[in-house]
């Protein structure tokens, strides 16, 4: 789960019926889900993987993304990201918060 100073997502394949994509767990909380955009233009090849996000501070809805794997880089900076500023880890692992 976690490495080194970062928290890493674990990813499932999503259980929908009609839907394919993976869900981004942080231990037992889904915190990012990963879809293909059905709603996109055949012509539009940038926007194949949409983003969701149920963290708390950060909004819904963060985007699309080319690739899967672009999707599953992006759910990584954005959970690094938010454990720092919720003051869960450190931004310099050898400084204690006590310091």
């Amino acid at each position: 789960m976690q490495k080194g100073n970062a928290v890493e997502l674990l990813w499932k394949d999503s259980d929908g019926q009609y839907t394919s994509g993976e869900h981004g767990y942080l231990g037992k909380y889904k915190v990012f889900t990963i879809f293909y955009n059905s709603t996109r233009s055949k012509s539009d090849t940038e926007n194949e993987w949409r983003i969701g996000c149920s963290l708390p501070g950060i909004k819904r809805e963060l985007g699309c993304a080319k690739t899967m794997e672009e999707a599953k880089r992006f759910c990584q900076k954005v959970l690094n990201q938010w454990t720092e500023n919720a003051g869960l880890i450190s931004p310099h692992p050898n400084v204690s918060k006590t310091e």
